[in-house]
């Protein structure tokens, strides 16, 4: 009875061991990947060499590999995604993905010299993390900035497989607490209750 008890114990402790391996593996990964591009961002804005035409296609180049455009798609319209054809769908993730490059690329010359401090990170879930940072931009401004990543596991055929390293992508971004996927979402639901689904679109080709 004893040496099930310790077998039990032993056990559970061992699970428990591995989770917070896994759990600190996890954030190490995202933070060193996230770390990696902001890095190679900044790297890019002070390259002289290159014209700002450059410098803008090569920071979304970078920067693109941490975001899944195709889910902040989905959420930013929520249920009224339903309501789109498989073509509006195709079409409403590229016109979200164009709409978000422009919206940081028109930023990013308040970035040349920024710095970021990662706060913490916390895992909420095995396949959620969110990152808490004060970014700081070349005017000395700071303001939070959270960023939240899940674990892809799947191909791009929607296949189950085992996730790799560098699986975490981000899928929504707080700004002062401010939910980028909420405000989408708030706007593009004003739209579709004064109009159909052609006017979103429509507004969004216009964008």
């Amino acid at each position: 009875m004893k040496i099930s008890r310790w077998i039990k114990f032993l056990l559970i402790t061992t699970v428990l061991l591995v989770s917070s391996v896994a759990v600190a593996d996890d954030k190490q990964v995202v933070e060193e990947e996230f770390l990696g591009i902001f890095n190679k961002s900044l790297k890019i804005l002070n390259d002289k060499s290159l014209s700002d035409k450059e410098k803008y296609k090569k920071v979304i180049d970078s920067s693109d590999k941490m975001f899944d455009f195709e889910l902040m798609a989905k959420l930013s319209l929520g249920r009224n995604w339903g309501k789109l054809t498989h073509d509006q769908q195709d079409e409403f993730v590229l016109l979200y993905k164009t709409k978000m490059q422009q919206s940081y690329s028109s930023k990013i010359d308040s970035f040349s010299n920024s710095k970021v401090k990662i706060n913490f990170i916390k895992q909420t879930k095995p396949t959620k993390i969110v990152m808490y940072t004060v970014v700081q931009d070349n005017k000395n401004n700071s303001f939070d900035v959270d960023f939240k990543f899940y674990k892809q596991n799947k191909d791009k055929d929607g296949n189950i497989e085992k996730p790799a390293k560098n699986s975490w992508l981000i899928y929504d971004v707080l700004i002062k607490g401010v939910s980028i996927i909420k405000s989408d979402r708030a706007q593009f639901n004003s739209i579709l209750n004064r109009g159909a689904v052609n006017n979103l679109m429509d507004k969004m080709r216009e964008k």
